[in-house]
């Protein structure tokens, strides 16, 4: 989807005339206004910023360092306005970023969201990601056989192997048999010969009790066999894959099976994956130099997510997208904010899991979310929750385990509070018979007060004496505590989820009593705060001590 930024004086026909020639469709355009600009460069998606040169001006000289991270480094966003000469040291050198809208120049957009179109599995946009596109593209159109095979390199987690499915889909041998994917640990089986057989299959009859079947090799010759970590697999398997791409151009890769004197020929196409040093790697003799030869220029790089700034925010939507699709409970309910994207990347982790460790940060808060003692937490608050563990997926696992932040419970100061708010509540009512919770609240409220009791009458009027205690007891802790959330309010009211968020709801009409969560702006289940009716400072409420129960 692309984005487009319109600042507040542009000359709007022209920018209305320059968009629709780009002929996208509803479900692939979103308009903002000047007053979300500063998220546009934290929304993963390609944009336009379109104003005149003042407002660019403005706009370049506001973003902060992380932006500036994100913006220097992404190749999917342009700059639309009267002239294609403005100029902005803010600007990244290289490529085409500055459009005029009076120049019929959206084939330079078009072109740009049709390479990402091109890739699915590659979310980013950053300069290396445009890059790596382009590279798929051209080894894709090159040979394909046992000796042509492709060198994938990359930290763990850095997405080798979506590399490598994105290429294959780039050839006819994305038909099937169609791509199949390996770990060279996993050819570790122990006996050589049982993982050579997973390769080039096993004669019938050989030994007592075993049944002949094809390998890899056989299954996939006119496929494509991606194998990840290959520094892995065991010495025997690599000196087969070695004479394997030794085959001559254009000819098919020779074998035999386990047990079998007959040959066997394969057109595979071989690609390999590891986040080894190939060069420490050829000094401890753990590769051979000639199996290195044989790549030639069929070697694709994925840079660590930490120097791919740009392609932080469309990684974590995606993974944060594909969480909520595999998780139980709701999954319209949450979004995941800009504002935390960026919190997230200037912390400046140590990405040593690179998108894995991201998907694992995520997929915490994730888990937070559908536990009911979280659920009125904003996914911000949650993911700081996560963020103030520590800066590593096993620092943020081990220490949210130990706090409780994953289990069900409520903490222990939430309980407290719920307690005080009891113990108060229990004590001896007045001579108009006010329980001690609605005393308070009549204090706090003064002329307002009937205002609370019509509103329990006409929400309940055939227990309208009950609801206005229970919302006494709400508005109390929200008052002791700055917010009350849908959690606290069924144990005040010891009522089901489903009533306590009415009773809030109610008291939340007009921003009067509380102050609604604000779902409309964001999507995240805030608290529910102190309404206008209430001026905290100065306010003298009971405080009886917390009850041993």
């Amino acid at each position: 989807m692309l984005h487009l930024f319109q600042f507040d004086g542009t000359e709007e026909d022209h920018v209305d005339r320059w968009v629709s020639n780009l002929a996208l469709q509803p479900t692939d355009y979103r308009e903002f206004g000047p007053g979300q600009a500063s998220s546009a460069v934290w929304r993963g998606e390609p944009f336009i910023i379109a104003g005149n040169r003042g407002d660019l001006d403005s706009w370049f000289g506001s973003l902060d360092k992380g932006s500036m991270d994100v913006l220097s480094n992404c190749a999917y966003f342009w700059v639309l306005t009267g002239s294609a000469k403005y100029h902005h040291p803010r600007l990244p050198v290289g490529r085409i970023s500055v459009l005029d809208w009076h120049a019929e120049e959206q084939h330079i957009v078009r072109s740009a969201l049709s390479m990402l179109a091109r890739f699915p599995r590659l979310a980013g946009l950053s300069d290396d990601m445009d890059h790596l596109r382009e590279e798929i593209l051209r080894v894709a159109r090159g040979p394909k056989g046992p000796s042509s095979p492709v060198l994938i390199l990359g930290e763990t987690g850095a997405g080798k192997e979506e590399v490598a499915q994105s290429l294959v889909k780039e050839t006819p041998r994305a038909a099937p048999p169609g791509l199949y994917c390996v770990s060279g640990a996993s050819l570790n089986l122990g006996d050589p010969t049982l993982a050579l057989s997973e390769l080039v299959g096993i004669e019938e009859n050989i030994a007592t009790l075993v049944k002949g079947r094809p390998g890899l090799l056989e299954l996939y010759s006119n496929g494509a066999l991606f194998i990840d970590d290959f520094d892995t697999a065991p010495r025997l398997v690599q000196e087969l894959l070695l004479r394997i791409t030794a085959t001559p151009k254009g000819q098919k890769a020779k074998y035999r099976r386990v047990g079998s004197d007959e040959d066997q020929y394969t057109n595979v196409w071989l690609l390999f994956a590891t986040n080894a040093d190939i060069g420490a790697m050829l000094d401890k003799g753990q590769l051979r130099a000639d199996f290195l030869y044989r790549f030639e220029d069929r070697i694709l790089v994925v840079p660590p997510l930490r120097h791919r700034p740009a392609d932080f925010p469309s990684i974590a939507y995606r993974v944060w997208s594909r969480l909520l699709e595999n998780s139980e409970g709701p999954r319209d309910d949450r979004i995941l904010p800009w504002r935390s994207i960026r919190d997230i990347w200037s912390r400046k982790l140590d990405w040593k899991g690179n998108v894995r460790e991201l998907s694992g940060l995520l997929g915490l808060v994730v888990s937070m979310t559908r536990i009911p003692r979280h659920r009125e937490h904003s996914t911000g608050g949650l993911i700081e929750q996560v963020l103030t563990r520590g800066s590593n997926y096993k620092e943020w696992f081990t220490r949210a385990v130990k706090s409780g932040i994953l289990t069900g419970a409520p903490t222990a100061n939430v309980q407290a509070r719920v307690r005080e708010i009891l113990a108060l509540d229990s004590g001896p009512a007045s001579k108009e018979g006010l329980s001690p919770c609605e005393q308070a609240i009549r204090q706090a409220l003064g002329r307002r007060w009937q205002d609370l009791g019509r509103l329990a009458r006409k929400r309940a009027p055939s227990v309208f004496a009950r609801i206005r205690r229970h919302f006494c007891r709400y508005l109390l802790y929200a008052l002791r505590s700055g917010t009350v959330s849908v959690i606290d309010a069924e144990q005040l009211g010891e009522v089901e989820n489903t009533q306590a968020r009415k009773h809030l709801d109610w008291l939340a009409e007009s921003s009067t009593f509380l102050i609604r969560p604000k779902r409309a702006a964001s999507n995240t289940k805030l608290l529910y705060a102190p309404g206008k009716y209430f001026s905290v400072r100065g306010l003298n409420l009971p405080k009886p001590e917390i009850s041993a129960k």
